[in-house]
């Protein structure tokens, strides 16, 4: 058994059809020029909203990235980005490093998705089995992803993953499967929906 201790995490939310800054002033040159290089106008936005949400709540400072891409600046909290069209989710931890996903539940129906993940050792929910994968991964910063991955579930909200322990949560959005992992314990933790209204507070 973990020793639960009060560790609050919090998770920010944005629709981006809803929040969509009107501005790229505040992205780097080479995010700057990544942001151009998107052809799709959802992938743009996507990406511009990933990095507000960084800039806002993590802070400023060079973007670095793990072994396994994971993102992080030096000397700030552990947070990890992920989105969905129209959402992008960042979570953030001030006590240990953090992973998550977002999910549209409608990928889960695709038969290609579905074969891939056939054969795979879980009782959870496809969907949610491959969003706790994700987030695990992504907590864990190394390696490669792999869709089949082995997770054995210790208790309600424990996981082994790769022979390290670690904390999860899943969330239900209606159209969405969202899960965080921690490497340290999780007590409380929120969703906390962005707006516009919140921007000029």
């Amino acid at each position: 058994m973990w020793e639960w201790d009060n560790l609050a995490m919090e998770i920010y939310l944005i629709d981006v059809r809803e929040f969509l800054l009107p501005t790229v002033s505040f992205l780097s040159s080479e995010e700057a020029n990544r942001y151009q290089r998107y052809v799709r106008q959802e992938d743009k936005d996507l990406f511009l909203m990933g990095r507000y949400l960084i800039r806002r709540y993590v802070g400023e400072g060079p973007l670095q990235k793990k072994e396994n891409g994971k993102l992080f600046i030096e000397g700030k909290a552990s947070f990890s980005l992920s989105h969905a069209y129209p959402y992008v989710a960042l979570a953030l931890s001030q006590a240990g490093e953090v992973g998550i996903d977002i999910e549209q539940k409608s990928r889960f129906e695709d038969e290609t998705v579905i074969r891939l993940l056939s054969g795979s050792k879980t009782n959870l929910p496809i969907g949610l089995h491959w969003c706790l994968n994700e987030a695990l991964y992504k907590a864990s910063g190394e390696g490669y992803f792999k869709p089949k991955e082995d997770i054995q579930i210790l208790e309600d909200g424990v996981a082994l993953y790769r022979q390290k322990k670690y904390a999860y949560r899943s969330f239900d959005g209606g159209d969405t499967y969202i899960v965080i992992a921690s490497s340290t314990p999780i007590k409380d933790c929120c969703i906390i929906k962005v707006t516009s209204d919140q921007q000029s507070r």
